[in-house]
């Protein structure tokens, strides 16, 4: 009948496998990173929460403060991967100007539809003139960052400090999609080479653990000790004399014999 794996090993083996897939995740993740914006938003109330990997980092963040809930679902629907945190001087005036234009526009194509009719050309070109007008300032943001994304605009001070390389951020930004009303802005960048060394730490430990138990193990079986205690396995006080079979004291079997009774004394 073969023997069934013991709790621990199957423990062991789910936690190496758990590890393996969440290594090469986040090597995925980093490769992709520098030309692709990977991001993941979660609206709750007027807040939300954001996760994102872009040049080499991996960013967690929290936008409180919106206006509505609809707005914190908009924001988390397009604004988590928006990064860098710029600072644009008189943003507010440019984005008014953008929305003014925009709203005049469309309420002006409004207008026509109701005297022209429905089909009026005149008013269908100016509703296009309206998302281009958009789309154009979207696009010139967009153009400040590497991958391609729309960034987050201060509004205020950004608070920026660095520890053992891990950054944190805390400002009032404007965010997309409609750089509206100044949020909250909490966030923490984490190098992706940090979170690599960090995973590293476990199966290096557990590699120099293996070497250094068999390189004890080799140098007390050439001492006729024990491997596993090292208690002195010599039969007599001879140093050429006879080796007990099986330790004493943890019952582990020595080098010199692994299948004799405890008691026996070998050669």
């Amino acid at each position: 009948m073969p023997a069934v794996p013991s709790t621990t090993r199957i423990l062991a083996r789910l936690t190496a496998t758990v590890w393996a897939v969440v290594c090469v995740t986040l090597l995925t993740l980093w490769a992709l990173s520098r030309s692709h914006a990977l991001a993941y938003g979660r609206a709750s109330g007027t807040q939300s929460w954001h996760a994102a990997v872009r040049e080499d980092t991996i960013w967690l963040s929290r936008v409180s403060e919106w206006s509505d809930a609809a707005a914190a679902r908009d924001g988390a629907r397009v604004a988590p991967g928006a990064r860098p945190l710029i600072s644009i001087r008189r943003f507010d005036v440019r984005v008014g100007l953008v929305t003014q234009a925009r709203d005049f526009l469309i309420a002006h194509a409004a207008q026509l539809r109701g005297h022209n009719g429905p089909d009026d050309p005149e008013a269908a070109a100016e509703e296009r003139a309206a998302r281009d007008l958009t789309t154009r300032f979207h696009d010139d943001l967009r153009r400040s960052s590497i991958p391609p994304a729309d960034p987050l605009v201060a509004y205020s001070t950004v608070d920026v400090r660095q520890t053992w390389g891990v950054t944190f951020e805390g400002a009032w930004v404007h965010a997309p999609p409609d750089y509206g009303p100044p949020v909250l802005l909490r966030a923490i960048g984490i190098p992706c080479w940090l979170v690599a060394v960090a995973l590293g730490l476990w199966p290096s430990a557990a590699m120099a653990r293996h070497f250094w138990r068999a390189h004890r193990a080799r140098c007390r079986a050439r001492r006729r000790r024990c491997p596993a205690c090292g208690y002195d396995l010599r039969a007599t006080a001879d140093p050429d004399g006879p080796t007990l079979a099986r330790c004493p004291e943890c019952g582990v079997a020595s080098a010199a014999s692994t299948d004799t009774e405890p008691a026996e004394v070998v050669r």
